[in-house]
């Protein structure tokens, strides 16, 4: 048992470092409303690794009227 510590230190540590680049994204969506959609983000992704590959979607603001301003 004593063996698997050192693998649940590492999965912890990764688990917090996910979790804080998480929450420092939304912080910044939502001070400036800038993202992609999902659907822009499969759609880029279902290119990877063809001839045709198309490049990173751009970030953009939502036209929903209920999403985060612009400060």
């Amino acid at each position: 048992m004593p063996a698997i510590a050192p693998q649940i230190v590492s999965v912890k540590l990764k688990r917090e470092t996910f979790r804080q680049e998480t929450l420092q994204a939304w912080e910044e969506y939502q001070e400036t409303g800038l993202h992609v959609t999902s659907n822009e983000a499969i759609a880029w992704l279902k290119t990877w690794g063809e001839e045709n590959e198309k490049t990173a979607p751009v970030c953009h603001h939502s036209l929903n009227k209920n999403a985060p301003s612009r400060l």
